[in-house]
């Protein structure tokens, strides 16, 4: 099956791993692209307005680490 979700990275990020884990947790297959060897992809991320990484690229809109999170697992529930 084909990825149809982009997680973009940078080395040593931590939230990257965390956005690559919670993905694989949901059985959700991704493509990784390292902003690090994609300047123009950098370019183009931050003109968007998008200033860490990760950015996750999904269902046709880019988010980020939070948002990710928020559509796999919900708002956390109030007590």
């Amino acid at each position: 099956m084909e990825a149809d979700t982009i997680v973009y990275t940078v080395p040593s990020c931590l939230n990257c791993r965390r956005a690559k884990a919670a993905l694989m947790a949901k059985g959700r297959p991704f493509k990784e692209v390292a902003l690090n060897e994609n300047p123009d992809i950098l370019l183009k991320l931050t003109t968007e307005g998008f200033k860490a990484a990760p950015v996750i690229e999904m269902d046709g809109a880019r988010m980020n680490y939070d948002d990710l999170l928020l559509l796999l697992w919900g708002p956390e529930d109030e007590a």
